[in-house]
């Protein structure tokens, strides 16, 4: 049996003595101080760090006492260390696997118990971007007799799928096995009582991102004729093949349409609620993503079951760091020592996941570059094929930085971004681009600033396209090539002028995009459609995220010109989808190339700024799909259209703003902002209409909105709200934000924040500033009528939401 164990714990800091009662999730860090001078710096949004102390008391009932107890812990960042009854009982220092506690001998039957978990995040900085802090993870008990299954071992492999066939392994202590297997329609097609055998199923239907089809193993375990213990396990049907000839899911050919994320979820900072990682999973597949890249640590198993159900492939990723720091206090002190074992969990985690198609063995390490580390990532690759021989490895690798560490190694000596140019800078930003190869390269070489992501980040904010192009030296193959032979699947981070060079040098290796900037994603696109051996694209970034303050933002700010801002930046600003999951123009555009829309997308950009703003290479655009700006009539407005139609014409108000061809899937247009109707339509080559699109300006008086995700709710769950500064026509003003405030009555409210990157707002205040007319409230809702109120400064009347949550 097994029970959640997530409810009545109290936490304290360990500097303090005061108690609050908290359920898990939880993360500390998310209520800590942001500082100017904190020590994780831009990297984890201004957060502090701490040690965390969560106690628990619980009964342990007598008849215990000779059963199976054990604690499953999904996540605790970091270095957990587990006590029971004063007695030590284990823990782990990665923040990012699971681990359990084995209590049998360590519990008082018929008495109160205490378990107490600290996790020690005090040493800054340990990370590039935000991690959260405590256990943000849930925690489970489960509660087993001496005849047991063998927690995380229950396996289902396809082996075949014409016909189907799946192996079976059930691995358990004592008792008799009995199991059933259920159809995606819950109907019983076959059981059996053997523990471990391979099975035909009858009329199968296959699991993949189109067809995402469940089957159900339900496993007993017996004593003496009578059920002691149940376990259910969901599959799919579901076989990988690969080759230089493409990637195929049951021998259909899958193009990977990706994305990499992290692993918050935004205003709740790192808390896994299962209804939280659903949604996003869902705003992801919405948004025409079939692959979701796990950067840079193993995923949550909530975020797997959703692209289980949802039909979602998902590459997860073991780690951003090895035995070199990133960062002082990272987890490259315990990686070489610990290895082994999280990739055994890891696995253990992911092997029942028909989501989980490719393991990455890390992202963007430098030590390749020498002959250990060569040696390391052929080990990694073994260790995941030893636990798992169903799936390929892969990795984030970034050629350009595994060039510049062999140039401070002085094994290549060009200079990186000058190999590829022919003639004298023209602009000022090829001259700051030279300029800043020049002071970096030197730097690297002699040794003053370290070579490593951070490192090549701030270099591409500056010349991006320079340093993949710097990646086509011939070097670059030969020193990479063995670096790519240990792993089945070869993952290029910002290398995509490599795809086409490698195909005819490598016709056997295959290729996928494991990071590529947004803003070169059709040319990417193309190069994935007509080469089988690059099998996909996975785009910086899916999803916007705490921490790597402003990195990807077009700042209007006068502090925001560096690569990492300073405080109060919040969020690295920049996503397909905004903080919050609404879908920005980035990925308007991603749908557009990848063909999910049947019509023109319009967006433009903030015309509430008088100045330019600073970009990051990161985004290529900040335009929202709003012709909403309340008080700045005649004010120039750039246009962008996001079509695969020849031609698109614009119009204002039914006057014609102007006809241009589309290229690349975009065109601009310029304007002066009236409020009324932006129509953007299609046009064939004969100039003939195709289809269209429109944004409408809000008119007349504005109010708060509220408005549910969904239309029903079950006790207890996490439901989210968006919060909307509309007329009464429901179209949303994008230049009258404010201040608001959110009540709940039956409820408990959770997160409050808007996708505005630069903020002091605290997320779990229940106030916050609209951005762009938008904001999420994020709450707990109970059995009964709940009542949700957000009062706004300068408007009259709240808004409100009743709710009967039955």
């Amino acid at each position: 049996m097994i029970e959640d164990f997530n409810q009545g714990w109290k936490f304290r800091l360990s500097s303090q003595r005061k108690e609050q009662e908290v359920d898990l999730p939880h993360d500390a860090m998310l209520y800590s101080k942001r500082d100017p001078q904190s020590l994780g710096g831009a990297g984890i949004g201004y957060f502090s760090g701490g040690v965390y102390i969560y106690k628990k008391n619980f009964e342990a009932p007598k008849e215990w006492e000779g059963k199976h107890i054990t604690f499953l812990f999904e996540g605790v960042y970091r270095n957990a260390e587990v006590t029971i009854n004063g007695k030590k009982a284990g823990g782990f220092h990665y923040g990012y696997s699971s681990f359990d506690i084995v209590a049998d001998s360590l519990l008082k039957y018929g008495e109160d118990n205490e378990i107490i978990v600290k996790a020690d995040n005090k040493d800054q900085p340990n990370s590039r971007f935000y991690t959260g802090g405590g256990i943000y993870r849930p925690v489970h008990l489960l509660i087993q007799e001496k005849e047991r299954f063998l927690p995380h071992l229950t396996r289902v492999k396809t082996i075949h799928y014409t016909p189907a066939e799946v192996e079976i392994n059930i691995p358990h202590e004592g008792g008799e096995v009995y199991y059933e297997i259920l159809n995606p329609d819950r109907k019983k097609v076959f059981s059996s009582n053997k523990d471990s055998e391979t099975v035909k199923i009858p009329n199968a239907s296959f699991w993949d991102d189109v067809h995402p089809n469940l089957y159900t193993l339900k496993a007993y375990l017996k004593k003496d004729g009578k059920v002691i213990e149940e376990e259910r396990v969901r599959f799919g049907i579901r076989l990988l093949s690969w080759s230089g000839k493409g990637f195929f899911v049951n021998g259909k050919q899958k193009l990977l349409r990706g994305g990499c994320i992290h692993s918050d979820n935004g205003i709740l900072g790192a808390c896994s609620y299962e209804e939280a990682e659903y949604r996003k999973a869902k705003l992801l597949k919405e948004a025409g993503f079939n692959l979701i890249r796990s950067a840079h640590n193993p995923m949550s198993d909530h975020f797997l079951t959703a692209c289980d159900e949802l039909g979602i492939y998902v590459m997860d990723e073991l780690s951003d760091m090895w035995y070199k720091a990133k960062n002082p206090y990272d987890y490259s002190l315990n990686f070489m020592e610990e290895y082994p074992e999280v990739i055994k969990r890891m696995v253990q985690k992911d092997f029942n996941h028909p989501s989980v198609i490719m393991y990455s063995i890390g992202n963007e390490v430098t030590e390749p570059a020498e002959a250990k580390g060569i040696e390391l990532a052929k080990d990694l690759t073994e260790h995941f094929h030893k636990e798992d021989n169903s799936r390929p490895t892969t990795g984030g690798i970034n050629i350009g930085l595994l060039l510049m560490e062999a140039g401070r190694l002085g094994l290549f000596k060009q200079e990186l971004g000058k190999e590829e140019t022919k003639e004298a800078p023209k602009t000022t930003e090829d001259a700051q681009a030279d300029k800043m190869s020049s002071e970096k390269f030197m730097d690297i070489m002699s040794g003053k600033i370290p070579v490593n992501s951070t490192t090549y980040n701030m270099i591409t904010n500056v010349m991006a396209q320079r340093m993949e192009d710097a990646c086509k030296v011939p070097f670059a193959d030969t020193f990479c090539t063995p670096l790519f032979d240990t792993m089945d699947i070869a993952g290029y981070n910002y290398a995509s002028g490599r795809y086409e060079l490698d195909r005819d040098l490598h016709p056997d290796r295959l290729i996928i995009g494991s990071e590529t900037l947004t803003g070169s994603l059709y040319k990417n696109w193309s190069m994935v459609k007509n080469n089988p051996n690059v099998i996909g694209d996975c785009m910086w970034t899916a999803m916007d995220y705490l921490g790597e303050a402003g990195c990807g933002a077009w700042a209007y700010e006068a502090d925001g010109t560096s690569f990492n801002k300073p405080y109060p930046w919040l969020l690295v600003d920049d996503g397909a989808l905004d903080l919050n999951g609404h879908l920005e123009a980035q990925g308007g555009y991603t749908k557009t190339v990848w063909g999910y829309t049947d019509k023109p997308l319009i967006y433009v950009r903030p015309i509430n700024h008088d100045n330019e703003p600073t970009k990051s290479a990161w985004r290529f655009t900040n335009a929202i799909d709003s012709w909403s700006w309340k008080g700045l009539e005649g004010k120039e407005a750039t246009i962008e259209v996001f079509s695969f139609a020849p031609y698109v014409k614009l119009e204002i108000n039914g006057k014609e703003v102007g006809t241009e061809k589309v290229n690349g899937n975009k065109v601009l247009f310029h304007a002066h902002y009236e409020p009324g109707i932006l129509k953007a339509i299609d046009l064939n080559e004969d100039k003939s209409e195709r289809r269209e699109s429109s944004l409408v300006s809000a008119q007349g008086k504005l109010k708060i909105f509220i408005k549910a995700e969904k239309e029903q709710f079950r006790n207890g769950e996490v439901a989210f709200f968006e919060i909307l500064i509309e007329d009464d026509n429901r179209q949303v003003e994008s230049n009258a934000d404010t201040l608001i405030q959110a009540e709940i009555e039956n409820g408990k409210i959770l997160g409050l924040g808007s996708s505005q990157a630069r903020t002091e707002d605290k997320y779990y205040e229940g106030k916050c500033h609209t951005y762009y007319g938008r904001a999420l409230l994020a709450a707990k809702v109970f059995k009964g009528i709940v009542k949700i109120k957000v009062t706004g400064e300068g408007f009259e009347k709240p808004g409100t939401l009743t709710l009967n949550i039955r």
